[in-house]
């Protein structure tokens, strides 16, 4: 005999998210390709999300949330996950680190279990690049701003 157990296949909606440091918080969308319906042999999967340093670490760049336990029951198809990215004045390279998805449940497919997550660097978001240099210019050197000229 033979049994075919369909269960539920979850993973990250994309492969990269790209988020500014200004922006503070990046989102995370989880989400089911498929449904949790009485049909599958559980009711309830577990997954357990963690992140990863790669250029971007933890603390300096983003905040760990350690492991985030999450849970898809009946009529659940997507669970957000945010991230708190830390700004600084350092100009710097675009960073990143990983994210990733785990599970122990029998029937849980995961697809797509990684994303990166690239921070921009926000210093001079929206300004010119010669601007930019004067604002870190004085930023670094204020005592220039009391100069008499």
């Amino acid at each position: 005999m033979c049994f075919i157990i369909t269960g539920l296949t979850i993973g990250f909606s994309e492969a990269l998210y790209i988020v500014n440091e200004l922006d503070r918080t990046v989102s995370l969308s989880i989400i089911a390709f498929n449904e949790v319906t009485p049909t599958t042999p559980l009711y309830e999967y577990r997954i357990t999300f963690t992140v990863a340093d790669d250029t971007a670490t933890s603390p300096a760049d983003f905040e760990d949330p350690g492991k985030v336990n999450l849970e898809f029951v009946a009529g659940v198809t997507n669970i957000q996950v945010n991230v708190s990215i830390r700004s600084d004045v350092s100009l710097e390279d675009t960073e990143q680190f990983f994210g990733y998805l785990q599970s122990m449940d029998f029937g849980v497919i995961l697809q797509n279990n990684m994303t990166t997550i690239r921070i921009a660097d926000g210093d001079c978001k929206g300004t010119t690049f010669f601007y930019c240099l004067i604002l870190m210019h004085f930023f670094f050197n204020p005592q220039l701003l009391s100069s008499t000229f």
